[in-house]
């Protein structure tokens, strides 16, 4: 169920005094990527959690063996798989039906794969949830996934523009479960959502003055050292997330800086 119309259907327009199809005493069970649906009819939300790691096994099992119990070979494999996969259900499916059938070589050759670049079938259909979103929305979470988890919503909130939009675009990310807050605010996001995002941010690029923000070390000083040379660049924005950063002129390093700042500085600089 994507939106209130379609709840309105099923359960009845409360406003509009339509009746719903259920008799007293149903139970309906409704799944969402919004919650604000549910909120907005007084419905009971039961938030899913990431699976346990001996579900996690066992399901993943499931797809690469047919069977909850694999052979000895590929027992050590299955269990650095499924870390991997942070208690995802969607990528241990895939990754599961990836590696069904192969030999040990091929696990570990894709293995070593996954561990540094995300499955596109994963984010292929992750991405769904980011397509349904604004352009206000998409561009505070690709925010959020490259540079400020971790960060609290007072931190970030200052990085953009308008702070009521950017505010009203986080709560509505979190509405759609993108990401959480932890509980002292600061921003949770799934390593396979976020992994999603950064994808976005260079699918079909090649190099780094194509990508709208820079987040990887090796990028940063390879930008800074092209842009110097390169006159099809125009701008980039990047944001370094360690205890050091480039001032606007990508040439002085400014020491020892305020961990607390690092966390959500960005900026902008102009060739």
């Amino acid at each position: 169920m994507d939106d209130i119309e379609q709840l309105d259907a099923l359960i009845g327009d409360q406003v509009h005094k339509q009746e719903h199809l259920f008799g007293a005493g149903s139970k309906i069970i409704i799944t969402t990527r919004n919650r604000d649906p549910l909120i907005a009819h007084g419905l009971k939300i039961y938030y899913l959690k990431e699976q346990e790691y001996p579900h996690s096994l066992e399901l993943f099992r499931l797809h690469a063996f047919e069977d909850i119990q694999p052979s000895l070979e590929f027992l050590d494999l299955s269990e650095k798989v499924v870390k991997v996969a942070g208690g995802l259900p969607l990528a241990l499916k895939v990754f599961g039906s990836h590696l069904k059938n192969r030999d040990r070589q091929y696990w570990e050759v894709e293995l070593g794969k996954l561990e540094k670049h995300p499955h596109e079938k994963v984010l292929e259909r992750l991405k769904i949830s980011y397509d349904g979103l604004n352009g206000l929305q998409k561009n505070v979470f690709l925010d959020i996934a490259c540079f400020l988890i971790g960060s609290t919503k007072e931190q970030a909130l200052y990085m953009w523009e308008d702070r009521y939009a950017a505010y009203s675009a986080v709560n509505a990310l979190e509405s759609k479960s993108l990401i959480s807050m932890y509980f002292n605010n600061e921003f949770r996001m799934h390593d396979q959502v976020r992994d999603m995002g950064r994808w976005i941010v260079k699918v079909g690029n090649n190099k780094p003055h194509n990508y709208s923000r820079v987040w990887d070390s090796d990028d940063i000083f390879k930008l800074l050292g092209d842009a110097k040379n390169e006159k099809e660049v125009d701008s980039f924005w990047c944001l370094y997330l360690h205890d050091e950063l480039y001032d606007q002129d990508g040439c002085e390093i400014i020491q020892g800086s305020d961990p607390a700042i690092i966390s959500f500085l960005s900026y902008l600089t102009r060739l």
